[in-house]
């Protein structure tokens, strides 16, 4: 794993207790797609298995055991889901991942088989991504190739549904969550738009991954630009989804480039 989180005064003194390997990496530009970017094309050091884990999560213990059982049990799979267990919609989660398959980017995992296909075919996400994790896994569904595979989530992406964790709630009465909550209805829709451009794209066109655009400002306005009906009827469903896709369109020579990122802590134990 290339982050963990602890409380104990001196952080590091762990690592030589349980012979690891940390490292620490900061990135300046808030994104998490650029973090994923990042992570798979210059920091990612070969492991077998990488595991993601949200840092607002608290992984169950046996978390990563039952994940990577998953992974062990089904060969094929390119990547591996945990399951949510505490919210309101958890149920609902954990069934649909079940039935029908997906990834949730709370915590997931990725092979090595998958990790070097996407280093070596330059396959990145859109920076400014919302969905980064949906869009993830929308591109592992297809096997990496679209045009060659056919949809298939459950066979690509292997789901522990004992793989679970826990996260803080929610309060109705706290302000940062009130505007958390506003702001998290904002970027709600923008993933409308992403969601029908990125299906444009991957299960309609059925063009490679490698080919998305540097920024999803780039890819939604040629969504738009292709599907004017459908766009429209998407328009006219929110009036959020409109004020999405001015900003989108505002930010469209607005975002620069991925930012490298820059090791800043190497502990390795003797």
């Amino acid at each position: 794993m290339e982050y963990w989180r602890t409380t104990l005064p001196q952080p590091f003194a762990w690592a030589a207790m349980l012979r690891l390997h940390v490292r620490v990496w900061y990135l300046a530009q808030r994104d998490k797609a650029n973090a994923w970017n990042q992570h798979i094309h210059h920091i990612w050091d070969g492991a077998s298995l990488t595991f993601y884990v949200d840092g607002y999560v608290e992984l169950d213990p046996g978390a990563i055991h039952q994940l990577t059982h998953a992974m062990l049990a089904q060969p094929q799979a390119l990547a591996g889901t945990g399951a949510p267990s505490v919210g309101r919609s958890s149920k609902k989660l954990r069934q649909e991942l079940l039935v029908q398959g997906g990834m949730h980017g709370n915590f997931c995992c990725i092979r090595d088989s998958a990790m070097l296909a996407l280093r070596q075919r330059g396959i990145r996400l859109p920076l400014d991504l919302y969905r980064t994790d949906s869009t993830m896994g929308a591109i592992l569904s297809f096997g990496l190739d679209p045009a060659q595979n056919e949809w298939n989530p459950l066979k690509y992406i292997a789901v522990a549904p004992e793989a679970t964790w826990l996260n803080e709630g929610k309060k109705w009465w706290r302000r940062a969550d009130l505007q958390a909550s506003y702001k998290r209805l904002n970027w709600q829709a923008q993933g409308r738009l992403e969601n029908s451009a990125v299906r444009c794209h991957l299960a309609v066109r059925q063009l490679a991954p490698e080919a998305l655009p540097e920024t999803i400002a780039a890819l939604v306005i040629d969504w738009v630009a292709r599907c004017p009906e459908e766009a429209a009827s998407l328009l006219r469903s929110n009036r959020r989804v409109g004020s999405a896709l001015d900003r989108l369109r505002a930010a469209v020579t607005g975002w620069q480039a991925e930012m490298a990122p820059e090791r800043i802590t190497d502990a390795k134990a003797p």
